[in-house]
C-alpha cells in the first residue's frame, strides 16, 4: 500500500512554491520526453537527464507510452490549474491517485 503520508506531504512540497512549481513541471516534461525517446529508440543520445541513465529504461518499459502519455496530461492538467490559480496540491494529488490506480502490482521481487 502507498505511504498516503508521504504523497500528500510530496505533492505539497513540490506546489508551494509558484516558480519552483513551473520549474518542477519544465523537469517533469524533460523527463516524460526522455523516457518516451528510450522506448522509442531505445538511444540515451538525446537524453537531458543524463544522470538517470541507467533508470530510464526501465521506467520506460514499465509505464509504456499509455503510462507516458497519461502522465503528460497530469502535467497538463497541473498547468492548466496553475495558470487558473486553482490548488496545484490538488492537481498532483489527482495525478498521483491516477497513477497508483493505474500501476500494475510490484513483483515480489521489487518488494
Amino acid at each position: 500500500d502507498p505511504d498516503w503520508k508521504v504523497l500528500f506531504d510530496s505533492t505539497k512540497a513540490l506546489s508551494q512554491d509558484r516558480e519552483a512549481f513551473d520549474q518542477i513541471l519544465t523537469i517533469g516534461y524533460d523527463l516524460l520526453r526522455d523516457l518516451a525517446q528510450v522506448l522509442e529508440n531505445e538511444s540515451s543520445a538525446d537524453v537531458v537527464n543524463v544522470d538517470l541513465g541507467g533508470r530510464l529504461k526501465p521506467w520506460a518499459e514499465r509505464l509504456g507510452f499509455q503510462g507516458i502519455e497519461m502522465l503528460k496530461n497530469g502535467l497538463d492538467q497541473a498547468y492548466r490549474l496553475q495558470t487558473r490559480n486553482v490548488n496545484q496540491q490538488l492537481g498532483l494529488d489527482d495525478l498521483a491517485l491516477e497513477v497508483l490506480s493505474r500501476a500494475p502490482a510490484p513483483s515480489p521481487s521489487e518488494e
